[in-house]
């Protein structure tokens, strides 16, 4: 038996002990300690390898949550000086180790249920480390988008509907965003489909992100169907469809002289915010920031919400909309469809050719 075993053995009688009693958690902080007192003993490489074989005993007795812990406290403080969560940029060998590669191991060998708890404690943790990290090289590149494939995946089957949209988009596959929610819009009304596509092609937009947006829009316009208007309700959520394709389209046009961006989304934004007010007052939250990041309108207010937040919303569907006794939704809902926008740029381009 080598040393490392040794020592790994010795932790793994007493940390088998606490989880017998039902204590998983306490197990948690016993490997955190020893891995802390040990590491010198242990080595770089044995560190991280006692630190995921206790990861391992944990999700393997239905301790999911506490392997979350224990890893997260790997990953955003380490056992201290060079002993850190690592990314290795190069090939794995026997003396290259990676713990990317180690989370990928052990997120795949265990139940999905239980990986699934470990990513929601990791998942924010990881992605700070990797943001520090310069990848340089592709082979850590690749890992790091098995990694994200894999956490999208849990997610999505656990119904982290957030969690999977915020991974989806950092891997940019919008054909998939737009099935998923699909599935995350079974989760309320029919009538609400239109808001929850409506909703996230607005949220891409806000976070800067045109050419997502614009690929959503195309995916999506074979599920949202137009073809029930009937409803005042639907209608008002077709509306906010209408308006997000709008936008998406505005934002990808070539810089035109005498296309005057930032005025359209202007009389566009002015047409909508009173029927986006009546359905979800967060709506021209996102709508403001979009016209400060995609067509440098000025925030009435410097600070604002996170803009992530936002899409919480879209659990619960949305608000019922206040209609007055005497105007109904349906009668709200602005005149200003691609074919008016359209119209309205070529207006733009005549009268500047004019002058």
């Amino acid at each position: 038996m080598s040393d490392l075993q040794e020592q790994q053995k010795k932790l793994e009688v007493k940390f088998l002990a606490e989880i017998s009693v039902g204590h998983p958690y306490e197990a948690s902080q016993l490997a955190i300690s020893f891995v802390a007192r040990k590491k010198k003993t242990l080595g770089l490489n044995g560190t991280s390898a006692t630190v995921f074989h206790a990861a391992k005993l944990l999700t393997s007795n239905n301790a999911g949550a506490d392997a979350g812990i224990l890893l997260k406290w790997f990953i955003e403080d380490g056992a201290g000086d060079d002993y850190i969560f690592r990314m290795e940029d190069g090939d794995i060998t026997a003396s290259n180790y990676c713990d990317i590669q180690r989370l990928l191991d052990l997120l795949s060998s265990s139940k999905r249920d239980a990986a699934a708890t470990v990513v929601e404690q990791i998942y924010g943790p990881v992605h700070v480390a990797i943001v520090k990290k310069n990848v340089r090289t592709s082979s850590l590149a690749k890992r790091l988008e098995s990694l994200e494939k894999l956490m999208a995946d849990l997610f999505e089957e656990s119904k982290n509907w957030l969690s999977a949209y915020k991974s989806i988009v950092r891997l940019g596959d919008m054909p998939r965003l737009s099935k998923l929610l699909e599935s995350w819009a079974e989760q309320g009304h029919a009538s609400e489909k239109p808001l929850f596509y409506g909703r996230a092609v607005l949220q891409l937009l806000s976070e800067g992100h045109v050419v997502k947006a614009n690929q959503l829009v195309s995916t999506a316009k074979n599920i949202v169907k137009e073809d029930d208007e009937a409803s005042s309700k639907n209608a008002a959520n077709l509306a906010v469809w209408h308006l997000s394709i709008i936008l998406a389209e505005l934002a990808s046009l070539e810089p035109h002289p005498r296309v005057d961006k930032p005025k359209i989304f202007g009389i566009a934004r002015q047409r909508y915010e009173q029927l986006l007010e009546t359905i979800d007052p967060k709506l021209n939250q996102l709508l403001e920031k979009i016209g400060t990041v995609c067509y440098g309108v000025k925030p009435a207010q410097q600070s604002g919400p996170n803009p992530m937040a936002l899409l919480q919303t879209m659990f619960g569907g949305a608000p019922e909309p206040q209609q007055s006794s005497s105007v109904s939704t349906k009668n709200q809902q602005p005149k200003l469809n691609r074919n008016d926008f359209i119209a309205m740029i070529k207006s733009m381009e005549g009268a500047t050719m004019k002058k």
